[in-house]
């Protein structure tokens, strides 16, 4: 059972390093066009 909740979790965090770059992309974006104007 506990093995079964520990792979789990590190899929889950597996999927959020894997969705953290295309989020950053978009606030990257953002941020360079506030500074910009």
């Amino acid at each position: 059972m506990i093995v079964v909740m520990f792979r789990y979790a590190f899929l889950l965090a597996a999927s959020a390093v894997a969705d953290a770059p295309k989020a950053a992309v978009p606030l990257l974006v953002a941020a360079v066009d506030g500074a910009r104007s």
